[in-house]
């Protein structure tokens, strides 16, 4: 029955006319880039017999890199833009610079495309492996093979254009550095709209592509003096060097993970009646040796935290709203100009009902019906929650549905996670 369902949701919600375009340009282009193998395989066979050991550790450590995902300002940041230029310096303009000009061939570039294809045909295996994978997560990794190809190439023709020594570089190649990140920044923003059309998520979008043009700039500038230098270090030390830098990422990540829960209660206590859902109305918040889990502290016969967005037509609604609050395990706050906002610990069988009942209230002091807009954020799910990014989500959704005539809409987990 699952396997049914599952592919009944495949069919309906991921299998639409953009995702088709897109796997089946994507499936096309990992063809032609197969086929490039082929037409190369005696020179590709030749460079990877010479760089097997660098292949694989690039390959582990982007691997180990990737496993260090985070959301910053509602970004996912990882290190694909760090892994992937050192990858180009060692695999290919290690072995094609002559005197400090690069020989710039496209029949030559096979190894490191051959790293690219590598390296995000593998991750769909893992997916695959965890059962995680879908047609979203497809068509986003084929995006990223055809741009992560599309900009090696044009780093390394820049490369060629302006005769820049990469193990050599001086004050007067920051020209380049510049021009190379910004062709990198632009060529990024194109695919990263075409990975917002296939999510249908449009919030954001320009904090995201900025966010991100911060980050890689600091990771392409970082991995050319990495690889810059890379020639008078050789690959053990900079295996050392790599593994430092994953020590370091790896306390920040501890640390954080330990905070990050510790904030996510005390957003929510400011909005949740703790007293009636936990024993516990006070924490100590130490955040190295405590975490808090909203999960321990709310009483397991609790579910769903409901998020919960109305929207009213004027501010004499929601003085009227707030005036008559009969809901007292329910804390309402006020947010932009004409918005109500509340979380709900709920159990499954009630929560549409508490969603029906607090729409009912509303209305009664409303010339025109209000809007309501929910997301139910499943017990399993609250470690990953965003207060913030999800309350930003049901307001957006009232706002681009003036023409929808349902007065109750329901964000779906898809939605938000996908």
């Amino acid at each position: 029955m699952k396997l049914k369902t599952r592919l009944a949701y495949i069919f309906k919600k991921e299998l639409t006319p953009y995702s088709i375009t897109i796997l089946s340009i994507g499936f096309i282009f990992i063809l032609a880039l197969i086929a490039y193998f082929s037409i190369n395989s005696f020179r590709l066979i030749e460079l990877l017999s010479k760089m097997k050991f660098e292949f694989l550790f690039l390959l582990i450590t982007g691997f180990f890199l990737y496993s260090f995902k985070y959301d910053i300002l509602n970004t996912t940041i990882t290190f694909n833009a760090f892994i992937i230029y050192i990858s180009n310096i060692i695999l290919y303009l290690n072995l094609n610079l002559k005197d400090g000009i690069l020989l710039f061939n496209y029949n030559v570039v096979v190894l490191i495309l051959f790293f690219i294809f590598t390296y995000f045909i593998l991750q769909i295996v893992f997916y695959a492996f965890l059962r995680r994978l879908s047609i979203y997560k497809i068509s986003i990794i084929f995006i990223r093979i055809f741009l992560w190809t599309l900009l090696i190439i044009s780093f390394n023709y820049l490369v060629y254009l302006f005769k820049i020594d990469i193990f050599n570089l001086n004050l007067n190649n920051i020209l380049f550095v510049i021009i190379a990140i910004f062709a990198h920044g632009f060529i990024k923003t194109f695919f990263s709209f075409l990975e917002s059309s296939i999510q249908k998520k449009y919030l954001d979008f320009f904090g995201k592509v900025l966010m991100s043009f911060f980050v890689d700039s600091v990771f392409i500038l970082f991995s050319i003096l990495l690889g810059s230098i890379y020639q008078k270090i050789d690959i053990l030390n900079m295996a050392f060097f790599i593994s430092f830098l994953a020590i370091v990422i790896s306390l920040f990540r501890y640390v954080s993970s330990k905070s990050f829960e510790n904030i996510l209660y005390h957003k929510l206590t400011s909005i949740i009646n703790f007293s009636y859902y936990s024993k516990d109305n006070v924490l100590p918040h130490y955040p190295l040796d405590y975490k808090i889990e909203i999960s321990q502290i709310i009483d397991q016969s609790i579910n769903y935290l409901t998020f919960v967005v109305i929207k009213f037509n004027n501010t004499d609604e929601i003085s009227a709203f707030f005036n008559n609050n009969i809901f007292k395990k329910i804390n309402f706050s006020v947010v932009k100009s004409n918005c109500v906002f509340t979380v709900i610990p709920s159990k499954k069988s009630e929560y549409f009902k508490l969603i029906q009942d607090i729409f009912n209230y509303s209305e009664k002091n409303c010339v025109e019906k209000p809007k309501m807009c929910y997301f139910n954020a499943r017990r399993k799910i609250w470690k990953n929650i965003d207060v913030d990014y999800i309350l930003k989500v049901l307001i957006n959704k009232l706002k681009n549905n003036k023409k929808n005539s349902e007065n109750i809409i329901e964000v779906m987990h898809s939605y938000i996670f996908s």
